[in-house]
């Protein structure tokens, strides 16, 4: 977690500091009298693109460094998770939680996922810790490893995908990449368990 915020820190800085170069620097330049006499569409369009540049080179500079890997995205996505906005018959919008990348628009942040009769929906729910301690307890003393073996934290039932309500966390699996669509047809959705704070 501390890494993330000191990577999304150096991101927001190399990103403020071209904003500052290409963007603040040439509007410093001016004199007095070409501010207030109001900027040409012609200035506007340059800052505007001295803007992009900017942002074009700050992107390029992060991507190229050793943290830039920590930022890309697959090329092949099969998994989206998100919140349920609205439901319409078999199409559900979700807003969908972003990836590590800063620089991926915000285009794909709401999704329409189509489901059809070959969707299958599960509902996880959380497990009884006392359940799950046993378990873990009786796995441990059959196991030879120093690691212990791993335990299922939910249980899993297969639901109709009208048990899917606006505000639930899905966790939605395709049969295609969708990294670029902004609908598709799930081949599985996960619904989360809920949350609570208490």
């Amino acid at each position: 977690m501390f890494l993330r915020i000191i990577l999304i820190s150096l991101v927001v800085f190399v990103i403020g500091a071209s904003f500052g170069v290409y963007v603040v620097g040439p509007w410093r330049s001016m004199n007095n009298d070409q501010v207030s006499s109001g900027v040409s569409g012609a200035r506007v369009d340059k800052t505007s693109q001295n803007y992009q540049a900017g942002f074009a080179d700050a992107r390029k500079l992060v991507e190229d460094s050793s943290l830039g890997s920590f930022f890309r995205t697959e090329d092949d996505v099969r998994t989206v998770s998100g919140t349920v906005t609205a439901i319409n018959g078999n199409r559900l919008t979700i807003q969908s939680q972003s990836a590590n990348n800063p620089f991926d628009g915000s285009a794909l942040k709401d999704r329409t996922i189509l489901v059809d009769t070959n969707t299958k929906t599960i509902k996880l729910t959380d497990r009884d810790p006392a359940t799950i301690k046993a378990e873990m307890e009786k796995k441990a003393e059959q196991s030879k490893s120093p690691q212990l073996p791993p335990v299922e934290l939910y249980d899993q039932t297969t639901v109709d995908a009208s048990s899917i309500l606006v505000g639930d966390s899905i966790v939605v699996t395709a049969s295609d990449n969708v990294k670029t669509l902004a609908e598709f047809t799930a081949e599985e959705i996960r619904i989360q368990p809920k949350m609570f704070i208490k």
